[in-house]
């Protein structure tokens, strides 16, 4: 009996053994990444063709390297033991595909021949270090004085101050589509059934959506130059919000 339990035992670890994948440090497909990846060869090309650059990259060459020079110190990577690490160029390379294109962690991780979870690593890490470095300058928290002149520009070019219809003074609001429940503090427009029966609401419903469409201009923009935003952006929460904020910048 004794004799007939060993060999169960160890058929039974050589079955689980056999059952367990092999687990590998770098893909064979990926190992080839110096040789076949898309950094490597495409990229390289490009860089003798600035109308080619600019549609790959969304910017010129002059701009990405002094994007990449600003980067440098906050995504490069030490060498190892074990591995030589990703350049800072490929890095924001990656980025930047991933906003220019909006295709899966997957897709662009087979094109440049890299680990999904390791383009998913850079997306994050890169977005959020283009907003730490750039944000000061180009999207400065805003001033008393940055929203006295957005609400100028509101009541002056758009007719939309924030007391519409009234002398007497009511706080700023913002504004909205019908999709937006009213609150005390964002007006959307009124009902088509009841605008439609009196001309002060027809007329407020028509300066409202001339107001709103500044924001939705901007928006458009902003998706033609990064097309992440013309389709559903599919990662966590918040390395969304850290890829909304570094395509602002």
């Amino acid at each position: 009996m004794s004799n007939d339990s060993d060999v169960g035992e160890l058929l039974l670890l050589y079955a689980l053994s056999r059952s367990q994948k092999k687990r590998v440090w770098v893909h064979d497909i990926n190992k080839k990444r110096n040789d076949l990846g898309e950094y490597h060869r495409l990229c390289r090309e490009l860089a003798s063709h600035e109308d080619r650059f600019f549609t790959y990259f969304r910017m010129s060459q002059v701009l990405f390297e002094e994007l990449h020079d600003l980067l440098i110190p906050k995504i490069s990577k030490c060498t190892t033991n074990w591995r030589t690490p990703i350049s800072t160029r490929e890095r924001l390379v990656i980025c930047l595909r991933y906003l220019a294109t909006g295709d899966s962690h997957q897709t662009i991780a087979f094109s440049f021949r890299v680990g999904r979870s390791t383009v998913g690593g850079i997306v994050k890490e890169v977005c959020k270090e283009i907003w730490n470095t750039l944000q000061p300058e180009y999207m400065p928290s805003p001033t008393e004085e940055t929203w006295i002149q957005s609400e100028k520009g509101y009541r002056e070019t758009w007719n939309f101050p924030n007391c519409v219809g009234t002398e007497e003074p009511v706080p700023h609001v913002f504004i909205g589509d019908e999709g937006f429940a009213l609150k005390t503090y964002l007006m959307r427009p009124f009902p088509r059934a009841s605008a439609t029966q009196d001309e002060r609401k027809t007329k407020f419903n028509k300066r409202l959506c001339r107001a709103r469409r500044v924001v939705e201009n901007a928006f458009g923009i902003l998706a033609q130059k990064w097309r992440i935003f013309l389709r559903p952006i599919d990662c966590d929460v918040d390395t969304g919000i850290d890829v909304i904020k570094a395509a602002g910048c």
